[in-house]
């Protein structure tokens, strides 16, 4: 496990995705406990069985890596991999070995460098303290490059009302708020997201269930719908729709919309 030598841990608190949670936290407690009930003691009990861990086998620190629907791996001491903020109780230099006997306090612990797609739990049991590290979001990475896409339709868009082509504006649009809507709903898994197979009905209708479940706002859903019924118009001349929407307030939400998408994984 890949150690980076920053922070310190206050005794008796644990780390969650956001905060320093106290250990009696009752969420926390109930949370560490499912992961080692459910995921960390099976695999260990399998892999006694197959011959592959030692009967008197020591946990120290285990990670549960979240890949998919249905798809997930245990990884058990060395094979975790993650990076550590950590206070060291002796002198180090870049370079040199550093061992859980080191460690004096824990700060923080990031996956993000080998799992940036993953969800994981990672837990970390060394002399009285449970380092207890999670984030559920899949697919980081990915968002990441989504918005970058976006970014550029919505760049082209303002430049677009700028010099008032309209038209081309309303395409732009909504080839951002199509991108936005990909990148908000990405943090759970989705093969057809990931793939883009699913087309504007797949998108449209997950963002309608994930609003109605209150993971998104209702303006970004009305954007969605707004600029679906105007790019006909704009785009292959099917009416005057488009003319009679205000372009600035809908630049004014796509920002919005991006910001809140690129918040989610910040």
């Amino acid at each position: 496990m890949e150690l980076e030598n920053k922070g310190v841990l206050t005794e008796n608190k644990v780390i969650t995705s956001n905060s320093i949670t106290d250990i009696n936290d009752e969420f926390v407690r109930r949370l560490v406990d499912q992961a080692v009930t459910l995921w960390i003691n099976p695999e260990i009990e399998k892999r006694k069985k197959e011959g592959t861990l030692s009967t008197n086998f020591e946990l120290r620190v285990a990670q549960v890596l979240f890949l998919g629907y249905a798809k997930m791996e245990v990884k058990l001491n060395e094979e975790v991999k993650a990076v550590m903020r950590t206070k060291l109780n002796r002198s180090v230099k870049q370079g040199d070995a550093i061992y859980f006997s080191d460690i004096e306090g824990v700060e923080s612990i990031d996956v993000s460098e080998f799992y940036p797609d993953a969800g994981h739990i990672t837990i970390l049991f060394y002399k009285d303290h449970i380092v207890f590290s999670f984030d559920t979001r899949y697919n980081k990475r990915k968002i990441s490059q989504v918005l970058d896409v976006a970014k550029e339709f919505y760049e082209s868009a303002s430049d677009n009302l700028h010099k008032k082509r309209l038209r081309p504006f309303f395409d732009d649009a909504f080839s951002c708020v199509e991108l936005c809507t990909t990148a908000i709903l990405l943090i759970v898994p989705d093969d057809l997201l990931l793939s883009f197979k699913g087309g504007h009905p797949h998108r449209y209708k997950r963002l309608v269930g994930w609003t109605e479940l209150g993971n998104s706002k209702p303006e970004y859903l009305s954007l969605f719908e707004k600029l679906k019924a105007c790019r006909p118009s704009a785009r292959y001349l099917e009416g005057d729709k488009f003319q009679k929407e205000n372009p600035e307030d809908i630049l004014k939400t796509l920002k919005e919309m991006l910001d809140f998408a690129a918040e989610k994984i910040s």
